[in-house]
């Protein structure tokens, strides 16, 4: 549509404007912007945070944490706040962590809802010394599950060559996985991974 000045661009694009947006209304004649998520508005930026966080053990079963946050933003009455919910314990020669997170953001029509299960077993009783296996689980506010396994430790009487391996799947994003060694040596360090997911392959 030809060029556009400074104002067309950038300014209108920081107050939440498409290029050729402004003006333009819907069938009920109100005004149309980008949704809110695609656009940084110049009003929008962080005020004030206000954070509490508590923990506390309890004696030998575990200890629990909560921590809560509430957001301002500048010429917004809407704030971002979050709670979230811990407990880690351990079971024997396993330990595990139980999170829940509720936040509610800024502009989002609805809270996101995250509860998360971790686990990690040491592995030094079958395999050679530390050899830890993990496993962790989370569901997501659409209720969705996804879940990983890995298993990871450093080489025999070698504990400057460590390495890793995992493996995710879920329903929403499919398989994933990665694959790393790392090596920390006198003259030098080396590393490598390989990394996978429906949408890429990486080396690095």
């Amino acid at each position: 549509r030809g060029f556009h000045t400074l104002d067309d661009t950038a300014l209108k694009s920081m107050a939440g404007w498409t290029g050729d947006s402004e003006g333009a209304v819907d069938a009920a004649g109100r005004p149309v912007k980008r949704d809110w998520i695609n656009y940084y508005n110049l009003n929008n930026n962080k005020r004030e945070r206000l954070q509490v966080s508590l923990s506390q053990q309890l004696g030998n079963v575990g200890s629990l944490s909560l921590t809560g946050s509430r957001q301002t933003y500048w010429d917004e009455v809407a704030a971002t706040s979050s709670l979230q919910a811990a407990f880690s314990s351990s079971l024997g020669r396993a330990s595990y962590n139980i999170s829940y997170a509720h936040t509610r953001y800024n502009g989002q029509p609805r809270a996101d809802n995250v509860l998360w299960f971790s686990l990690s077993l040491p592995l030094d009783g079958w395999l050679s010394q530390n050899v830890w296996a993990t496993y962790s689980t989370h569901r997501g506010t659409d209720g969705q599950l996804s879940h990983r396994a890995g298993i990871s430790g450093s080489l025999p009487d070698r504990e400057n060559v460590n390495w890793s391996a995992s493996q995710g799947c879920g329903r929403q994003d499919g398989n994933s996985g990665d694959a790393a060694v790392d090596y920390r040596g006198t003259y030098g360090n080396a590393s490598a991974e390989y990394s996978y997911s429906r949408n890429y392959r990486q080396w690095r």
